[in-house]
Protein backbone atom coordinates (compact mmCIF):
# COMPACT_ATOMS: atom_id res chain seq x y z
CA UNK A 1 0.00 0.00 0.00
CA UNK A 2 0.92 3.52 -0.21
CA UNK A 3 2.29 5.94 2.40
CA UNK A 4 4.15 9.09 3.04
CA UNK A 5 5.90 9.27 6.33
CA UNK A 6 6.55 12.91 7.61
CA UNK A 7 10.20 12.81 7.54
CA UNK A 8 12.31 16.04 9.37
CA UNK A 9 15.22 17.11 7.76
CA UNK A 10 17.15 19.62 10.68
CA UNK A 11 16.82 23.54 10.23
CA UNK A 12 20.34 24.17 10.65
CA UNK A 13 19.76 27.82 11.25
CA UNK A 14 17.26 27.45 13.51
CA UNK A 15 19.21 25.31 16.27
CA UNK A 16 22.43 28.35 15.48
CA UNK A 17 19.81 30.41 16.79
CA UNK A 18 18.57 28.36 19.71
CA UNK A 19 22.48 27.53 20.43
CA UNK A 20 23.10 31.83 20.19
CA UNK A 21 20.41 32.40 21.97
CA UNK A 22 21.10 29.81 25.00
CA UNK A 23 24.46 31.02 25.19
CA UNK A 24 23.32 34.75 24.94
CA UNK A 25 21.09 34.18 28.30
CA UNK A 26 24.32 32.84 30.23
CA UNK A 27 26.81 34.84 29.08
CA UNK A 28 29.08 31.81 28.09
CA UNK A 29 32.30 32.57 25.81
CA UNK A 30 32.84 30.18 22.95
CA UNK A 31 35.70 28.70 25.19
CA UNK A 32 33.68 28.13 27.87
CA UNK A 33 31.62 25.23 25.67
CA UNK A 34 35.18 23.51 24.33
CA UNK A 35 36.28 22.61 27.68
CA UNK A 36 33.09 19.87 28.37
CA UNK A 37 31.86 16.32 27.34
CA UNK A 38 33.55 13.69 25.72
CA UNK A 39 34.55 15.08 22.72
CA UNK A 40 37.41 17.97 22.35
CA UNK A 41 36.19 20.33 20.24
CA UNK A 42 37.51 23.85 19.11
CA UNK A 43 36.34 27.24 19.55
CA UNK A 44 36.15 27.25 15.55
CA UNK A 45 33.84 24.47 15.70
CA UNK A 46 31.69 25.90 18.63
CA UNK A 47 31.83 29.70 16.73
CA UNK A 48 30.59 27.39 13.47
CA UNK A 49 27.96 25.82 15.64
CA UNK A 50 26.73 29.01 16.22
CA UNK A 51 26.55 30.98 12.80
CA UNK A 52 24.74 27.84 11.26
CA UNK A 53 27.50 26.50 9.51
CA UNK A 54 28.10 23.37 10.78
CA UNK A 55 26.41 21.16 12.70
CA UNK A 56 27.79 19.00 15.76
CA UNK A 57 28.12 15.26 16.00
CA UNK A 58 25.83 13.64 17.92
CA UNK A 59 28.13 13.86 21.16
CA UNK A 60 28.56 16.94 21.31
CA UNK A 61 24.91 17.72 20.56
CA UNK A 62 23.99 15.69 23.46
CA UNK A 63 27.02 17.63 25.75
CA UNK A 64 24.68 20.95 24.55
CA UNK A 65 21.20 19.45 25.56
CA UNK A 66 22.70 18.39 29.17
CA UNK A 67 24.70 21.76 29.73
CA UNK A 68 21.55 23.69 28.80
CA UNK A 69 19.27 21.02 30.60
CA UNK A 70 17.22 20.91 27.20
CA UNK A 71 15.89 17.65 25.77
CA UNK A 72 17.15 16.94 22.52
CA UNK A 73 14.29 16.90 20.41
CA UNK A 74 13.49 20.55 21.98
CA UNK A 75 16.85 21.75 20.54
CA UNK A 76 16.70 20.97 17.11
CA UNK A 77 13.63 22.71 15.04
CA UNK A 78 12.31 20.77 11.67
CA UNK A 79 12.08 20.90 7.92
CA UNK A 80 9.41 18.48 7.53
CA UNK A 81 8.19 17.06 3.76
CA UNK A 82 6.70 13.80 2.63
CA UNK A 83 7.80 10.87 1.38
CA UNK A 84 6.01 8.42 -0.30
CA UNK A 85 7.34 4.92 0.50
CA UNK A 86 5.12 1.53 -0.57
CA UNK A 87 4.72 -0.64 3.07
CA UNK A 88 3.10 -4.00 4.18
CA UNK A 89 1.39 -2.79 7.40
CA UNK A 90 0.60 0.22 8.84
CA UNK A 91 -0.47 -0.85 11.80
CA UNK A 92 2.64 0.14 13.87
CA UNK A 93 2.99 3.54 12.63
CA UNK A 94 0.91 6.79 13.44
CA UNK A 95 -0.97 7.33 11.48
CA UNK A 96 -2.40 10.93 10.37
CA UNK A 97 -5.04 9.71 8.17
CA UNK A 98 -6.02 8.41 4.15
CA UNK A 99 -6.08 10.86 1.35
CA UNK A 100 -6.53 9.21 -2.28
CA UNK A 101 -5.75 6.08 -0.86
CA UNK A 102 -2.19 7.27 0.43
CA UNK A 103 -1.91 6.63 4.23
CA UNK A 104 -0.37 9.65 5.82
CA UNK A 105 2.17 8.73 8.57
CA UNK A 106 2.87 11.34 11.05
CA UNK A 107 4.65 11.70 14.75
CA UNK A 108 2.42 11.83 17.62
CA UNK A 109 -0.84 10.92 15.88
CA UNK A 110 -1.94 7.67 17.02
CA UNK A 111 -2.89 8.16 20.58
CA UNK A 112 -3.85 11.84 20.30
CA UNK A 113 -6.90 12.22 17.81
CA UNK A 114 -10.08 12.79 19.05
CA UNK A 115 -11.49 9.56 18.00
CA UNK A 116 -8.49 7.84 20.04
CA UNK A 117 -9.18 9.89 23.15
CA UNK A 118 -12.80 8.63 23.39
CA UNK A 119 -11.52 4.69 22.52
CA UNK A 120 -9.15 5.16 25.14
CA UNK A 121 -11.92 6.56 27.30
CA UNK A 122 -13.67 3.70 27.18
CA UNK A 123 -11.16 0.96 26.62
CA UNK A 124 -8.18 2.30 28.41
CA UNK A 125 -4.68 2.19 26.92
CA UNK A 126 -5.51 -1.40 25.38
CA UNK A 127 -7.74 -0.09 23.03
CA UNK A 128 -4.62 0.80 20.62
CA UNK A 129 -3.90 -3.59 20.56
CA UNK A 130 -7.35 -3.66 19.06
CA UNK A 131 -8.36 -0.84 17.33
CA UNK A 132 -6.74 1.88 14.88
CA UNK A 133 -8.44 5.17 13.66
CA UNK A 134 -7.72 6.07 10.07
CA UNK A 135 -9.73 9.48 8.97
CA UNK A 136 -10.41 10.55 5.13
CA UNK A 137 -8.63 13.54 4.56
CA UNK A 138 -10.00 15.84 2.70
CA UNK A 139 -6.54 17.14 1.15
CA UNK A 140 -2.89 16.51 1.72
CA UNK A 141 -2.06 17.53 4.88
CA UNK A 142 0.61 20.56 4.92
CA UNK A 143 4.19 19.63 6.53
CA UNK A 144 4.40 22.86 7.24
CA UNK A 145 1.92 22.83 9.76
CA UNK A 146 4.58 20.74 11.68
CA UNK A 147 7.31 23.47 11.48
CA UNK A 148 7.32 23.89 15.44
CA UNK A 149 6.38 20.02 16.39
CA UNK A 150 8.08 18.09 19.34
CA UNK A 151 7.96 15.03 20.68
CA UNK A 152 9.31 16.59 23.95
CA UNK A 153 11.66 13.48 25.65
CA UNK A 154 13.34 13.23 28.55
CA UNK A 155 15.31 16.58 29.25
CA UNK A 156 19.30 15.77 30.43
CA UNK A 157 18.30 18.00 34.14
CA UNK A 158 19.80 15.65 36.73
CA UNK A 159 20.53 17.66 39.63
CA UNK A 160 24.93 17.81 39.23
CA UNK A 161 27.16 17.20 42.27
CA UNK A 162 29.39 19.50 44.28
CA UNK A 163 32.45 18.79 45.39
CA UNK A 164 34.78 21.20 47.10
CA UNK A 165 33.28 24.13 45.73
CA UNK A 166 33.42 22.90 41.97
CA UNK A 167 30.36 21.08 39.99
CA UNK A 168 30.99 17.67 39.00
CA UNK A 169 28.87 17.35 35.65
CA UNK A 170 27.37 13.93 34.05
CA UNK A 171 28.19 14.18 30.27
CA UNK A 172 25.94 11.39 27.90
CA UNK A 173 27.82 9.66 25.27
CA UNK A 174 26.04 7.46 22.78
CA UNK A 175 27.21 3.54 22.62
CA UNK A 176 26.39 3.15 18.98
CA UNK A 177 26.93 -0.69 19.05
CA UNK A 178 23.78 -0.89 21.54
CA UNK A 179 22.14 1.80 20.13
CA UNK A 180 22.66 0.12 16.43
CA UNK A 181 21.21 -2.96 17.87
CA UNK A 182 17.93 -1.08 19.22
CA UNK A 183 17.26 0.44 15.80
CA UNK A 184 17.53 -2.93 14.30
CA UNK A 185 15.32 -4.35 16.76
CA UNK A 186 12.79 -1.37 15.43
CA UNK A 187 13.43 -1.85 12.32
CA UNK A 188 12.51 -5.84 12.61
CA UNK A 189 9.62 -4.59 14.45
CA UNK A 190 8.35 -1.97 12.39
CA UNK A 191 9.14 -4.29 9.37
CA UNK A 192 10.87 -1.87 7.41
CA UNK A 193 13.11 -3.00 4.88
CA UNK A 194 16.66 -1.88 3.14
CA UNK A 195 15.03 -0.68 0.29
CA UNK A 196 12.14 1.43 2.36
CA UNK A 197 14.93 2.44 4.52
CA UNK A 198 17.06 3.43 1.73
CA UNK A 199 13.85 5.90 0.63
CA UNK A 200 13.01 7.41 4.16
CA UNK A 201 16.51 8.31 4.90
CA UNK A 202 16.98 10.02 1.26
CA UNK A 203 20.47 7.53 0.56
CA UNK A 204 21.64 7.26 -2.68
CA UNK A 205 23.37 4.16 -2.23
CA UNK A 206 22.32 1.23 0.29
CA UNK A 207 25.71 0.54 1.05
CA UNK A 208 25.41 3.78 3.38
CA UNK A 209 22.57 1.75 5.31
CA UNK A 210 25.01 -1.49 4.89
CA UNK A 211 27.64 0.10 6.92
CA UNK A 212 25.56 1.42 9.80
CA UNK A 213 23.88 -1.64 10.27
CA UNK A 214 27.18 -3.36 10.45
CA UNK A 215 28.46 -0.85 12.91
CA UNK A 216 31.15 0.17 10.22
CA UNK A 217 30.00 3.72 10.69
CA UNK A 218 27.44 4.95 13.67
CA UNK A 219 23.92 6.61 12.71
CA UNK A 220 24.01 10.28 12.70
CA UNK A 221 21.77 12.66 14.80
CA UNK A 222 20.05 12.94 11.42
CA UNK A 223 19.24 9.60 11.02
CA UNK A 224 18.11 9.68 14.20
CA UNK A 225 16.04 12.69 14.44
CA UNK A 226 14.16 10.99 11.10
CA UNK A 227 13.84 7.31 13.00
CA UNK A 228 12.50 9.21 16.04
CA UNK A 229 9.36 10.60 13.71
CA UNK A 230 8.84 7.48 11.76
CA UNK A 231 8.87 5.41 14.93
CA UNK A 232 6.93 8.06 16.87
CA UNK A 233 9.59 8.24 19.83
CA UNK A 234 11.93 11.03 21.76
CA UNK A 235 15.71 11.05 20.09
CA UNK A 236 17.40 9.66 23.80
CA UNK A 237 14.40 6.01 23.41
CA UNK A 238 16.35 5.18 20.38
CA UNK A 239 19.93 5.74 21.77
CA UNK A 240 21.91 3.76 24.38
CA UNK A 241 23.62 6.39 26.65
CA UNK A 242 26.65 6.06 28.37
CA UNK A 243 27.55 8.96 31.30
CA UNK A 244 30.93 9.94 32.18
CA UNK A 245 31.61 12.71 35.33
CA UNK A 246 33.64 15.76 34.84
CA UNK A 247 34.54 18.43 37.92
CA UNK A 248 34.51 21.82 36.69
CA UNK A 249 34.36 25.00 37.93
CA UNK A 250 31.13 26.32 37.15
CA UNK A 251 30.76 27.45 33.57
CA UNK A 252 27.06 28.32 33.97
CA UNK A 253 26.40 32.13 34.69
CA UNK A 254 23.75 31.76 37.44
CA UNK A 255 23.67 35.67 37.62
CA UNK A 256 22.46 36.14 34.04
CA UNK A 257 20.48 33.47 33.69
CA UNK A 258 17.73 35.07 36.61
CA UNK A 259 18.15 38.53 35.52
CA UNK A 260 16.59 36.84 32.19
CA UNK A 261 13.91 35.24 33.80
CA UNK A 262 13.15 37.26 36.85
CA UNK A 263 9.72 39.01 37.05
CA UNK A 264 9.88 42.45 36.18
CA UNK A 265 9.28 45.12 38.74
CA UNK A 266 5.31 44.95 38.99
CA UNK A 267 5.38 41.11 38.83
CA UNK A 268 5.24 39.48 42.74
CA UNK A 269 6.43 35.92 42.66
CA UNK A 270 4.80 33.58 44.71
CA UNK A 271 6.02 30.61 46.62
CA UNK A 272 3.64 27.73 47.48
CA UNK A 273 1.13 30.62 47.06
CA UNK A 274 2.59 33.09 49.54
CA UNK A 275 4.62 36.58 48.56
CA UNK A 276 7.83 35.61 48.36
CA UNK A 277 11.04 38.25 47.42
CA UNK A 278 13.85 36.61 44.97
CA UNK A 279 16.28 36.22 47.85
CA UNK A 280 13.67 35.70 51.05
CA UNK A 281 15.33 34.17 53.74
CA UNK A 282 12.86 32.35 55.22
CA UNK A 283 12.27 29.99 51.49
CA UNK A 284 16.06 29.67 51.22
CA UNK A 285 15.49 26.28 52.73
CA UNK A 286 13.34 25.32 49.42
CA UNK A 287 16.98 26.62 47.25
CA UNK A 288 20.24 25.75 46.93
CA UNK A 289 23.33 28.49 46.40
CA UNK A 290 25.37 28.42 43.35
CA UNK A 291 27.82 31.58 43.99
CA UNK A 292 25.48 34.51 45.69
CA UNK A 293 22.42 33.98 43.90
CA UNK A 294 19.78 31.29 45.29
CA UNK A 295 18.18 29.22 42.70
CA UNK A 296 14.90 26.71 42.98
CA UNK A 297 15.38 22.77 42.83
CA UNK A 298 12.57 20.19 42.28
CA UNK A 299 11.08 22.30 40.22
CA UNK A 300 7.91 19.87 39.85
CA UNK A 301 7.49 20.06 43.67
CA UNK A 302 8.03 24.19 43.77
CA UNK A 303 4.41 26.10 42.60
CA UNK A 304 6.05 29.38 41.40
CA UNK A 305 3.19 31.64 39.99
CA UNK A 306 3.49 35.39 38.83
CA UNK A 307 0.64 37.76 39.74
Amino acid sequence: MKAKFLIPEIDKKRFAENLSEEMRISKLELKSLTEIGVEEVSTASIWQYREGKKFPTINRFLTLCRFFWTAPDVFLSPIPKWIECEIEDISKFSVLGKFNDVYYIAPNYKENSESSKILRRLFGKSYLKYFQIIPELSEEPNPESFFDFHLYGTKYDDTEKYHEGKIIYRFPKVNDVETSKKIANLLSEYNISKDQLQILLEYNQKESIRLRENNTRPWNLENIYKFSWIFNKPIEELLAIDYHEETHESLFNVASFIEHYVPDENEIWKFNEEPVELLDKESQESFYIIGEFDVPIEEDKINFSTS
